[in-house]
């Protein structure tokens, strides 16, 4: 482990990131020592009030953390199903057309040859082709999620009024230091936002971008719409690849 470890703090971009994942990581951890001084100090909380705030963060944490969790499960089965299929051809007419302007463009074999029959990727190679996808379709259920909340953030300031807020919550009264409520005057007209509006919409938008990857791996029509921009780079590298294997490691 010792001669690891040096080789590893030897080189200055691994040096660089350790450092930055313990400030992370620090600056994480200290939240906790900061929060509750802070909420006793700043709004006059008591130690039981700052505690159930911290309580209130963790929980929210938490409900992140499962969410993420299971849409980071529903993602991977969909990229590993993704990449068998990626890797599969039908007939040497569906790769010649993505093997266009690549060194291997002459060797193609003819359209009545045998079938592809490439073998299956290397556990490196799928590892690094599966967190490709993974990353990419991630990033796509992150923009739906963020999509579908400020939609609804938007919705809300324009529909809901705080007597809406007042008779849909308990409390008497809407607060800045209890409710983040603030009064945005536009074009005359007063909208409020709130937190509760903003929990909802959250709320919303995380549920929304599990129900898009649930979709992707179980609806042919999605994984057509939403990824096929997205793997044909993919699709094109593993249709050369099929031709290398055919015509010069087969033939060796």
């Amino acid at each position: 482990f010792g001669s690891a470890l040096r080789e590893m703090l030897s080189e200055a971009e691994a040096r660089h990131f350790t450092a930055f994942v313990f400030c992370a990581m620090l600056a994480y951890s200290m939240q906790d020592l900061i929060l509750e001084p802070f909420a006793g100090l700043v709004f006059g909380m008591t130690p039981g009030q700052s505690t159930q705030l911290s309580g209130t963060q963790h929980s929210g944490v938490l409900l992140g953390m499962i969410l993420v969790g299971i849409g980071g499960i529903f993602i991977f089965v969909s990229v590993r199903r993704l990449t068998v299929d990626l890797a599969r051809f039908s007939a040497w007419g569906d790769v010649r057309p993505r093997c266009a302007n690549t060194p291997v463009e002459e060797i193609i074999p003819a359209d009545d040859e045998p079938a592809p029959d490439t073998p299956p990727l290397v556990r490196r190679a799928e590892w690094n082709v599966n967190l490709l996808l993974f990353v990419a379709q991630g990033i796509q259920v992150l923009l739906v999620s963020l999509v579908i909340t400020t939609f609804y953030v938007v919705f809300g300031l324009l529909i809901v009024r705080e007597e809406t807020l007042l008779q849909w919550t308990t409390v008497g009264e809407l607060t800045y230091e209890r409710d983040w409520a603030v009064d945005i005057a536009i074009f005359g007209t007063d909208l409020i936002f709130t937190r509760q509006l903003l929990l909802v919409a959250l709320f919303i938008g995380m549920f929304s971008g599990l129900n898009f990857a649930v979709q992707v791996i179980t609806d042919d029509t999605y994984r057509e719409e939403f990824i096929a921009d997205m793997t044909a780079e993919v699709r094109d590298a593993l249709a050369v690849r099929a031709v290398y294997h055919r015509r010069l490691v087969a033939t060796t």
